[in-house]
């Protein structure tokens, strides 16, 4: 029996990896993808969970022109899914609801942050309070605003889409229990001892890259995080991101497969500790409500920028956007496979992805 030649392997499907199979197969290629989990999204990897934030009014403008472009490669996702699989029932990935953003005037963030807003659009913490009565105890010092171009995307449903897809339209090879034990340039090694050539390799595996594929040169480090679910989101806003005097920065969503549930996290090192103790104080009506909690890990980079780079050996490595870049999932893609694969016009290497050599 012949062996396939791929045209591209990607080791590790999650949001960048997903995402950077899916392009690729999109624009003709032959792809293997191999993941160590059952799944796309397991648990304890950057990319579970039902649900991610999506926004503009980053404090980098670039990053709300990627967003701009990542909407509409979202809107796209969409319809190549619903034009295919014109018998299932379609799929919407991206909710437009709207982002709360609080911010106390001592976070050291909250200069960079709150200054590109504009002021004469700045709430009270008592109108916030009215507005979403399952909010207390704001501190009347802190600034709030709402982003209007912001909200919530379904990131289970997302990594099923590119999954069906990529293996029902475009006859893509995706391998899960796999496990990757050696990577070349042009090869992956599984723990079986089969080898599998390609002409590209991209290694996508997050928090686990350092450990398994890339110890001396990595530019990546994991963050272990925490998130904790209500089972019920009434009188919360969508989208809540706070900045605490004390330097903290929580933020929270509606979550679950429809939505109806509400998931908070700490933006750093887990704390569950803290995190209960914020709810206390500004959600004290859903403390009963607690369901369950979900770890996962950040994929943490220099700058919280998205990073990928070619090593020595001519291997591609792709990095996340330390926690945050799940929104800029369907850009991943086309980055990596025009300005790392294809290495063609600049336009195609946005700012905020820097090549580590």
């Amino acid at each position: 029996m012949e062996e396939t030649k791929y045209d591209l392997i990607v080791v590790g499907l999650g949001c960048a990896g997903l995402s950077t199979a899916y392009y690729a197969a999109k624009k003709g290629m032959k792809v293997l993808g191999i993941e160590m989990n059952e799944s796309e999204g397991a648990i304890g990897g950057s990319s579970t969970g039902y649900t991610r934030i999506w926004r503009t009014g980053h404090t980098s403008p670039i990053k709300d022109v990627m967003m701009e472009e990542a909407y509409e490669l979202w809107k796209e996702l969409e319809r190549d899914h619903n034009e295919f699989f014109e018998e299932d029932e379609p799929v919407k990935l991206l909710y437009k609801k709207g982002a709360l953003m609080i911010g106390h005037p001592k976070h050291p963030d909250y200069p960079s942050v709150f200054s590109s807003f504009d002021k004469n659009k700045f709430i009270k913490s008592s109108e916030i309070m009215k507005r979403y009565p399952g909010l207390k105890n704001i501190p009347e010092e802190s600034n709030c605003y709402i982003i209007q171009n912001a909200g919530v995307v379904k990131s289970k449903d997302a990594l099923t889409t590119a999954r069906k897809l990529l293996e029902k339209k475009y006859d893509a090879d995706l391998k899960f229990n796999t496990k990757a034990t050696d990577v070349t340039s042009n090869s992956v090694k599984i723990e079986s001892g089969e080898i599998y050539n390609a002409t590209y390799v991209v290694v996508a595996t997050g928090p686990y890259t350092s450990d398994g594929f890339d110890k001396s040169e990595a530019v990546a480090s994991s963050l272990e995080t925490e998130t904790l679910t209500f089972t019920s989101n009434e009188d919360l806003p969508p989208v809540h991101i706070e900045l605490l005097s004390n330097g903290t920065r929580f933020y929270s969503l509606q979550d679950g497969a429809d939505l109806t549930k509400y998931k908070i996290g700490i933006l750093g090192p887990r704390s569950i500790s803290s995190t209960l103790k914020h709810i206390r104080n500004r959600m004290p009506d859903k403390v009963g409500l607690l369901e369950y909690g979900s770890p996962c890990f950040f994929t943490m980079v220099e700058g919280g920028d998205f990073q990928y780079k070619t090593s020595k050996e001519g291997i591609h490595f792709v990095y996340g956007f330390s926690g945050q870049g799940f929104k800029f999932m369907p850009l991943h893609g086309k980055v990596v496979y025009h300005g790392l694969l294809k290495k063609e016009d600049q336009k195609y290497i946005p700012d905020c992805y820097r090549a580590k050599i």
